[in-house]
């Protein structure tokens, strides 16, 4: 789901890449697949690549539950149930509030 992408690209500092996304019609399973090489001829920055590889990696390592759509589901309810985003480096913390853990 286009949404889903979008929501995972604007928690990973990239939402500005959306249009690209659009544009170039990468689905999750698509956009999971990407490497380096894809990014550079898709012409995004070299900073913006390390942030994009980061989401890639962490869509890449959700359990395997079937789709890539359903991976990255889990992905943007993790998101969105409180994992911490570290400013700078956009590196999932992963460290879910107290409450979700009571």
């Amino acid at each position: 789901n286009g949404y889903e992408l979008d929501t995972a690209l604007s928690a990973f500092g990239l939402a500005h890449l959306i249009p690209l996304t659009k544009e170039e019609e990468l689905d999750v399973a698509t956009f999971i697949m990407l490497e380096q090489d894809d990014l550079d001829d898709l012409g995004v920055s070299p900073h913006d690549q390390t942030s994009a590889l980061e989401l890639i990696q962490a869509l890449r390592s959700q359990p395997k539950q079937g789709a890539p759509e359903r991976s990255l589901r889990a992905l943007v309810q993790t998101l969105d149930e409180g994992v911490a985003l570290s400013p700078p480096g956009r590196r999932v913390a992963l460290a879910v509030s107290d409450q979700a853990n009571a």
